[in-house]
């Protein structure tokens, strides 16, 4: 059996894990989307129904602290780092943000409900992922993480100190 370590480190040579996007969808595959954009009229009837009811979203002036684990909305949060990466517009990654990092404030980020607190993370790692670069460019990034006590980032991922397992900590546990 392989040492945690021998993991992460074929992890990091073998699937392009130092880049960003790579969860969902490539660079190349959004720089196909954009062209598809262009140039297919259905590809560009379903961008601009995803443009309009995001920007509807981002002038709702939604109340990020209000925000609760039984309220998440998994369809906005891709459709705001979606149209970041197609568009290239700020405000899509801002707003991300935002929504990424009021869930990272939650004092009750673990709600019993395994599925609400499983898409929570997905969204926030699709967040992270495809805001990437806004978001260091703004230190944002490290401001989620920073802002979750019960997370730590290694290289980009987090995993939960009292549910996951991180390779490199000294009690790490492997269940089989």
């Amino acid at each position: 059996r392989p040492s945690g370590e021998t993991v992460v480190e074929d992890m990091f040579k073998n699937t392009g894990f130092n880049t960003h996007p790579r969860i969902l969808a490539t660079a190349d595959d959004f720089e196909r989307i954009k062209k598809l954009v262009k140039t297919d009229e259905l590809a560009k009837k379903w961008y601009e129904s995803i443009k309009d009811a995001t920007d509807k979203y981002i002038q709702s002036n939604v109340n990020y602290a209000s925000l609760t684990a039984s309220n998440f909305d998994m369809h906005k949060s891709l459709n705001l780092a979606f149209m970041y990466k197609i568009s290239g517009e700020a405000k899509y990654a801002e707003e991300m943000w935002k929504y990424c990092n009021a869930f990272a404030l939650m004092e009750e980020w673990r709600p019993t409900n395994t599925i609400e607190t499983a898409s929570i993370a997905a969204m926030m790692g699709i967040g992270y992922d495809w805001c990437y670069d806004y978001w260091q460019t703004e230190d944002m990034a490290e401001l989620i993480w920073y802002n979750s006590p019960e997370l730590f980032p290694i290289n980009g991922l987090a995993f939960s100190v009292e549910t996951g397992v991180n390779p490199s900590a000294p009690d790490a546990e492997y269940i089989d």
